[in-house]
């Protein structure tokens, strides 16, 4: 029987962002069909295998199923703009925030799966939030088939803008660039933050957390409050640039991260004991008693 699968405390933090994201796709898509739902259930699987077991990978089928269900729906019927694999794929991109917190929560500890996870979540959410964008300004009805289609189109529209910046053209307008929102840059950094402190903070037992206090906690979320304030000033002043400046308080946030964790691990390690360091010195044995001549 294999052991559970323990999440790393700060890892936790990471969870918010997705959280928010899917409850903001939710409220803002309208007519929910039986397929969209479907889909949205077969991407939620794997979150809801973690609840029973960590180590129970069954369900990350889920997701693969929802992406193959929608592709053959939509081959069948000949790929038409609005059809039952459109609305299948409009709710798997519903529940996709879903599985990255299943694969959070599942592998906290594995800097080759949690790292692509997170970063390729919070590219989700990007396009999710920039095709929501679209939507209202077409003023066309946010169904899932709407969205799938609009995902699709903006995912483009962004590989696109990106060729055009390598190539030198800095004309080009990138779909995310209109993106506004300091709530989710707070939370971005927040789960950015705490994916870092799962990886590259030492591990300490429950009586070490409770000497630290919620300290722990509280600077990375007074770090993502000050970043998001940075970010709607930033936006304010130079709309293109913000995602910019959010990407470089990021980066600097991680480095110092990086820098105190490995201040603390490479600090000499003092005994805490009630009597100090001369509990740690090797005790010596008592010298045998030597006979007494007649």
């Amino acid at each position: 029987m294999t052991n559970e699968v323990r999440t790393a405390p700060s890892a936790w933090l990471a969870l918010l962002v997705f959280a928010d994201g899917f409850f903001v796709v939710l409220f803002a898509l309208r007519e929910y069909s039986a397929w969209a739902i479907l889909g949205a259930v077969l991407a939620g699987l794997p979150l809801a295998g973690s609840i029973w077991s960590r180590r129970w990978d069954l369900p990350w089928f889920g997701p693969a199923a929802g992406l193959l269900l929608s592709f053959g729906l939509a081959a069948v019927q000949g790929f038409p703009s609005d059809s039952i694999g459109d609305a299948v794929l409009g709710g798997v991109l519903l529940g996709s925030p879903l599985a990255i917190m299943a694969a959070i929560l599942r592998w906290s500890r594995e800097p080759a799966v949690l790292v692509p996870a997170t970063f390729a979540g919070l590219v989700d959410l990007l396009t999710l939030n920039a095709a929501l964008n679209r939507l209202g300004t077409q003023g066309a009805l946010a169904t899932p088939s709407a969205l799938a289609n609009t995902f699709v189109q903006v995912s483009g529209d962004q590989l696109t803008g990106f060729t055009g910046l390598l190539a030198g053209n800095a004309s080009v307008a990138l779909p995310v660039q209109s993106l506004r929102d300091p709530v989710f840059a707070a939370l971005a950094l927040l789960a950015i933050v705490g994916v870092f402190l799962a990886l590259f903070a030492p591990e300490r037992g429950p009586e070490r957390i409770a000497r630290t206090g919620p300290s722990g906690i509280l600077v990375p979320v007074a770090v993502a409050v000050a970043a998001a304030a940075l970010f709607e000033l930033a936006a304010d002043r130079a709309p293109r640039f913000a995602l910019l400046g959010l990407a470089v308080v990021v980066l600097g946030t991680v480095v110092a991260i990086l820098v105190l964790v490995r201040t603390k691990t490479s600090a000499p390690h003092r005994d805490t004991g009630p009597s100090g360091p001369a509990d740690r010195r090797p005790k010596r044995e008592p010298m045998p008693a030597q006979p007494v001549p007649p």
